[in-house]
């Protein structure tokens, strides 16, 4: 993928950000999805926790700063965790856990690069940031996962150096 091409995606995701975007049209047929997997989970006796991983402009400010520059967009039109809050808002209206990895992912982001060069997804050491997140989340909410020798703990020191 060409430097171009890469900035048209993200500036496709950043779309999603501005102001003045409809969110709520646009996400009925997401919403439908979530209920679907809510209740799908919740027919198996467990319980779906949605985790939100950002786009790369959400945590990247440089790169965020580039795609505005590009296509000559005000950083005022944007809030970058508009997605989030909406995810967020459905989740807590229907009593679902929910982690936002944006925090702690633009704060690593300062020092680390967490995504692979222009693609959308996370390196090695994104994924083990967002693994790692998810972790200690986890072990917050069900502190009896602690020190078990299940998958979890086994998870716990693939990922931890």
């Amino acid at each position: 993928m060409t430097q171009e091409e890469f900035l048209g995606k993200v500036k496709t995701n950043l779309d999603l950000c501005n102001r003045d975007f409809d969110s709520s049209s646009q996400w009925g047929r997401y919403w439908e999805v979530l209920e679907l997997i809510r209740n799908e989970t919740a027919m198996m006796n467990a319980e779906y926790i949605m985790v939100i991983h950002p786009f790369q402009a959400q945590v990247d400010a440089q790169l965020r700063r580039a795609v505005m520059e590009r296509f000559d967009l005000s950083p005022l039109d944007y809030e970058v965790s508009k997605p989030q809050r909406f995810v967020a808002d459905f989740c807590s209206e229907r009593g679902i856990r929910c982690l936002d990895l944006i925090p702690s992912l633009a704060k690593d982001s300062e020092k680390e690069i967490l995504y692979l060069h222009q693609d959308t997804h996370y390196n090695s050491m994104g994924n083990e940031l967002a693994a790692n997140q998810l972790k200690d989340s986890l072990l917050q909410e069900v502190p009896s996962l602690n020190g078990q020798s299940d998958g979890l703990s086994g998870a716990r020191s693939s990922v931890q150096k």
